[in-house]
């Protein structure tokens, strides 16, 4: 089990660190982690991770925004911490789980 999470930990370092724009997945959690026929694990929906880039990027490149459309864009920044800390929650509950 602990090699499924490490699978997914390469799959971040690539999602993150390796494409051309980084790619935050934003929704990290077993039910979108895929396992394939040899039990290798894969992070899938990555829906989300779009919608939440192309919106970032849209709001903030309006330079001339309200107090609103700043806390707007506050509330749109991601970035791949949050994919580190979902990553720990699944290596925790591995080892709670399966014990290893």
């Amino acid at each position: 089990m602990l090699d499924i999470v490490i699978d997914i930990a390469h799959a971040l370092d690539y999602l993150h660190n390796r494409c051309e724009q980084p790619i935050v997945q934003c929704d990290l959690k077993p039910s979108n982690v895929l396992l394939d026929s040899e039990l290798t694990g894969h992070v899938s929906d990555l829906g989300l991770a779009r919608f939440l880039s192309k919106l970032t990027s849209t709001a903030s490149a309006n330079q001339s925004s309200s107090g609103a459309e700043d806390q707007l864009v506050m509330l749109l920044q991601v970035s791949t911490n949050g994919d580190v800390y979902s990553l720990g929650i699944l290596l925790l509950l591995v080892r709670n789980v399966y014990g290893e």
